[in-house]
This record gives structure tokens, C-alpha cells and sequence, in this order.
């Protein structure tokens, strides 16, 4: 076959989107007719993780193509270093405008990290010890911006969610209706569907009878998922679960109309293109009572992943296990430009335009719980063949070897009828790894970001960076987190302190 040259490339990420909730791979209630026909007119990979279940490690990892190892990024606090490469600098050396249009939750000095153009601001802080951030400066009703409230306010009705990125979703297409001279790598970064779990109202009351409880509700978590927030209530489980259904089918309606402007551009510039549907990590949603990212669980790190465009196979649905990280060395081989010096994640290409498997392929996540509290329960999530391995380095008794597509809900732990299979997982998962060295550093990144802050409060220079607000904050609306349904929570105490403060 021959060799695509400089395609045209737009990358669509959305935020905390588990990848089995789409109706392209089986799910039975929620519809994403646009994430479907991209499935049926390109490769649906059903087996793709992210290499870390929080949003900037992961985001990180993905523009990098390496592990949070490599990286450093294990938190929500900080970024890469500025002269640590990504994809974006290959892609701008061999000739590319990239662009991002929306988030990628870059914080510190460096808001590009290769890109070359921002076009829509981002949501999320940008600077380090920013005083405000950005979603509260904006109307937003702060406790349902972190797991530790997201369950304050659920229902049908606005949110910042959905007004961000019908913001992103509009200047992507203003920047598509416009011709470009270069060839353009365009990434258009929403919010959605990240809690707050608040779907437009037709959509919540569309999916609300259609919930089912999920069957892990009653069953014992392991000890480091146990430090978790977590709440079981039948009503609140439901009632999330059917906003962040509904979320998911209004990103799929902006997946959508952003693919239709992108075909129509290619058309009228006569160009060649790829287009790429991914998200960062997945979301709870109920499962076990826990909210949001942050687990090795399948809910929290699979996430879709599909690719149509220029020589990549239609309608072509691939088993082997892939990851976030390949979408780094995949990108640069598509676009003809110099690989990243170091690679944790493989090139995709004869995945995409001949069909090649690796059935055998290991796929890995990293994660330290209670990241912000001197977190020291280190853990691997190790994906190969039909298994899966979590393990924690300081709770050996609990790990779970489970079987995710026969057990989607991993209700059964495998590894006492198969340890000589999970010692082998085990092996790979931490070779070469040294667990207590890993937290430290994360421990001592923190400790150097809080300084940084606490200097920057100091010296009134926290807000260097918040320029984006302004910029958002013009397009936006204030105060649209609706309370139209409103489920009742055991921070509604927390929620009320707060409100008298």
C-alpha cells in the first residue's frame, strides 16, 4: 500500500468517556449514532485503555507517548517540562499548524507544548496556585467540579459542561469553514461528558427509566479503592447514570457536527485526512458507588478509540489490547515526521491499513491512590490476552486477575485458581519498576508545586495565566449548573457550610 504523505489530521477528545458506552460496541441502552458510523467507516479498536485514570497524567501521556513514569505527571498538579517533546512538535517540524481548539489542561508557563495555534480557551486551571479556577470564576457551583462533591447536583437541565463545549464545538467549526494553507493537525478538546452530571433535560428523561442498578453495589472493594468516596443510594446511582448517559449522546451529537465540517473541509480544500474519536480515562458512573475517574477498574481506564480517514480499513473491529500512548508514534508516522526520541506506547499504522493484531500485546496503567494526600499505594493495571492484573505493590494480597470481556463488571478475582498466571502478570507489570521510589518523586513534585504556589499567592502573580477566563467567560453564560433535579447526598452538610461562608 502506498504511503499516506501529510494527511490532514483532527483529533476529537472528549473528557472521563468509558469506552464501552457506545452503541458501536455493544452497549444496549445508549445511543451514539455518529461514534457508530465513524466505527463502521473506519477501525474500532475494543480493547484501548489509558495509560492513567486522571486527566492530565493521562492527557500527558498522550501527547508524549510515554508512561506517567517517564513523564513525572502522576496528579492534576503541574505539567511536562517544557522541553520534553510531543507529538505537536514532530508534526509542526514537518510542516503542520497544529492547532487546539478547547481543553488539554495544561498548567504552568507553557500553554502550548507544541501547538502552534489555540483557537477556543481552556476550562480548567492553566496557572499554578491560580486563585479561582476557571470553571468557578465562570458561575459554576464549585463542590460538583470534584469527586468529592461531583454527586451534589444531578439531573436534566445546563450545565458548564455542556455550554463549554458548545463553545469549543463553534470555534472548531468557524475554523473549518476557513481554508488553510498548511496541512492541519487540529485537536478539539471538549469537557464533556466530565461531571457535573447534568444532561439536557430531554436526554436525562430519556435515559432515566432505562437504568439499570448495577450488580457491584453490594460487593466488598479492595483497600485502596475502599478510601475512596463512595455512595450506594439506588437513587443516586440511577439518576447519575442516566445524566451521564445522556452526556455521552450530546457529545456524540458534537462528534457529530464536527466530523461533518471536517469531511466538508477536506472536500473543498481537495485534501486527504484522519480523523481520530478518543477520551482520556472513563468514569464510575455508579459502578461500585464510586464517581469519576481514579481506579484501575474497567469503568475508570477504558475509553474509545477510532480512527477513519485515508487508507485506514472500514468497518474493521480489532481485539488486541492498544493504548493511549500509541497515539503519539501512530500520528508522526501518519504525517511522515521524526518519532519522539522515547516511546512507551507502539505505532498504530499496519493496525489501521492492514489489519494486524497482537493478541499478546501488554498494555499497562499506572496509578498512585489518594494522589493529593501523600498517596503511597502505588498500583499497575496489566492488560494481555483475555486477562487483566491490578495490583497494588503495598496490598500483594489483593490483587485482582479478572477476565473483562466474559466479567465486564469484574465481580469474579481469578487469582487464587490461576496465581501461576498472575505471577507472570505481576512479573511484567513491574519489571523494572521501583514502587517506593515512584511515590516518593510524586510526594517530592507536589511538595516543590505547593511552594511554587504558595510564591505565587504571595507575590500576586497566581493569575498570570487566567487571561483565559476572560476569554471564555465572554462566550459563556453564568450561572447555568441546573438544580432542576437535584438528588439528595450525604455533602448537602458540606454543601451548606460552604454556602455560609
Amino acid at each position: 500500500m502506498k504511503q499516506i504523505k501529510q494527511p490532514d489530521i483532527l483529533i476529537f477528545l472528549s473528557d472521563q468517556h468509558d469506552g464501552r458506552i457506545m452503541g458501536c460496541v455493544g452497549h444496549p441502552v445508549v445511543r451514539t449514532p455518529h461514534m457508530d458510523a465513524l466505527a463502521a467507516d473506519g477501525t474500532l479498536f475494543e480493547q484501548a485503555y489509558t495509560s492513567c485514570p486522571l486527566c492530565i497524567p493521562a492527557r500527558m501521556s498522550m501527547l508524549t507517548g510515554c508512561l506517567p513514569i517517564r513523564t513525572g505527571v502522576y496528579t492534576n498538579r503541574g505539567s511536562i517540562h517544557p522541553e520534553m517533546p510531543t507529538f505537536l512538535h514532530s508534526l509542526a517540524l514537518a510542516g503542520y499548524e497544529t492547532v487546539l481548539c478547547g481543553r488539554m489542561h495544561f498548567e504552568g508557563s507553557d500553554q502550548r507544548h507544541g501547538f502552534t495555534k489555540r483557537i477556543a480557551w481552556d476550562i480548567t486551571p492553566t496557572a499554578i496556585g491560580a486563585s479561582k479556577d476557571h470553571r468557578e470564576a465562570m458561575g459554576a457551583v464549585a463542590p460538583t467540579m470534584t469527586e468529592a462533591g461531583c454527586i451534589h447536583v444531578i439531573g436534566g437541565g445546563n450545565s458548564i459542561t455542556l455550554e463549554y463545549d458548545r463553545y469549543v464545538v463553534g470555534a472548531a467549526l468557524e475554523y473549518l469553514s476557513r481554508s488553510h494553507e498548511k496541512p492541519q493537525c487540529i485537536v478539539v478538546g471538549t469537557y464533556g461528558p466530565h461531571f457535573p452530571y447534568v444532561a439536557p433535560k430531554e436526554l436525562y428523561e430519556k435515559y432515566l427509566p432505562l437504568t439499570q442498578l448495577p450488580p457491584t453495589l453490594d460487593i466488598p472493594v479492595s483497600t485502596p479503592d475502599s478510601k475512596r468516596m463512595r455512595d450506594t443510594n439506588p437513587q443516586i446511582v440511577k439518576s447519575v447514570q442516566a445524566a451521564y448517559w445522556g452526556m455521552i449522546e450530546f457529545e456524540d451529537k458534537c462528534l457529530g457536527m464536527v466530523r461533518a465540517a471536517w469531511d466538508q473541509y477536506l472536500t473543498d480544500n481537495k485534501r486527504t485526512g484522519i480523523f481520530v474519536y478518543t477520551s482520556d480515562h472513563g468514569d464510575h458512573a455508579g459502578d461500585r458507588g464510586f464517581y469519576g475517574k481514579q481506579s484501575l477498574l474497567e469503568a475508570s481506564v477504558r475509553i474509545p478509540m477510532i480512527a477513519v480517514g485515508s487508507g485506514i480499513q472500514a468497518g474493521q473491529r480489532l481485539k488486541s489490547p492498544v493504548s493511549l500512548l500509541d497515539l503519539s508514534p501512530t500520528l508522526c508516522e501518519l504525517a511522515a515526521a521524526v518519532p519522539l526520541p522515547v516511546q512507551d506506547g507502539i505505532s498504530l499504522v499496519k493496525e489501521l491499513t492492514e489489519g494486524l493484531e497482537h493478541p499478546e500485546r501488554q498494555v499497562i496503567t499506572e496509578w498512585i491512590n489518594l494522589p493529593y494526600m501523600k498517596g503511597t499505594d502505588y498500583g499497575r493495571m496489566l492488560r494481555q490476552g483475555k486477562w487483566k492484573l491490578i495490583s497494588y505493590s503495598k496490598y500483594p494480597q489483593e490483587e485482582q486477575l479478572t477476565l473483562p470481556e466474559e466479567d465486564p463488571w469484574e465481580l469474579h478475582n481469578y487469582r487464587d485458581e490461576y496465581p501461576e498466571i498472575t505471577d507472570r502478570l505481576r512479573s511484567a507489570a513491574y519489571n523494572g519498576v521501583n514502587a517506593d521510589q515512584i511515590v516518593e518523586y510524586k510526594n517530592q513534585r507536589d511538595d516543590c508545586y505547593l511552594m511554587i504556589e504558595k510564591f505565587n499567592k504571595q507575590n500576586g502573580t497566581e493569575n498570570l495565566e487566567m487571561w483565559t477566563i476572560n476569554e471564555v467567560a465572554k462566550t459563556l453564560p453564568k450561572h447555568y449548573l441546573s438544580t432542576a433535579n437535584p438528588m439528595p447526598s450525604k455533602f448537602q452538610k458540606y454543601w451548606d457550610m460552604r454556602q455560609k461562608k
